[in-house]
């Protein structure tokens, strides 16, 4: 059963960082296991496992559901990213490491442009010593997956801003790259309300 738990557990996990899921939507066990050819044990330690990545929400009358998405809580969660990344590059030394991405390529697809980002804010704090931090760049931007794969088909200079920090990244110019990243974040946290909308979520009442 251990290794039906792994193959379920993996692709789930995959699926909801995706996007495939809905926002505030209802996980269905039975529906699941028969979607994975598997038995509901699996698919329910499955789930479990990723209510204690916060991934998912229990405790409610229809059993497991997402988290919705709200300008609300997307703006807290790109403020706590900004928040991370300032706490990162002041960790840095002085000589930044290259970082292997040519930024030409980010602007090929959502996917690309995504994974991009993700690896490129998580190469930001290495070689930081803390691997408390390190754990939280890492969980924020896989929250933040979803998202990014929108960004690029929503906001027209997403791929240039990105890039702009990856071409930032290799120079010696911590102030430089500190402007750029609040810049890059200001301009999604003006975009909130039309980000949610792309990935299905709920509008503040």
């Amino acid at each position: 059963m251990a290794i039906a738990t792994d193959r379920v557990y993996t692709q789930l996990r995959s699926d909801i960082l995706r996007g495939l899921y809905r926002p505030g939507s209802e996980i269905v066990i039975t529906r699941i296991a028969r979607d994975f050819d598997v038995s509901i044990a699996p698919v329910r330690d499955s789930v479990n496992r990723l209510v204690g990545e916060r991934l998912l929400l229990t405790g409610t009358q229809i059993g497991y559901m997402l988290p919705d998405i709200t300008p609300a809580s997307l703006r807290d969660l790109y403020l706590w990213h900004e928040h991370l990344m300032k706490l990162a590059l002041a960790r840095r030394p002085l000589t930044m490491r290259s970082i292997a991405f040519d930024s030409e390529s980010v602007i090929e697809s959502p996917e690309s442009y995504a994974a991009t980002a993700e690896m490129f804010f998580s190469d930001l704090c290495f070689p930081a010593p803390n691997r408390h931090l390190e754990h939280a760049i890492a969980t924020a931007g896989e929250s933040l997956r979803r998202v990014r794969l929108k960004e690029i088909d929503h906001l027209p200079r997403a791929a240039e801003e990105l890039a702009v920090l990856l071409d930032l990244a290799t120079g010696e110019d911590h102030r430089r790259l500190s402007a750029a990243i609040s810049s890059y974040h200001r301009r999604r946290l003006q975009q909130v309300r039309l980000l949610t909308l792309a990935v299905g979520g709920t509008l503040d009442v």
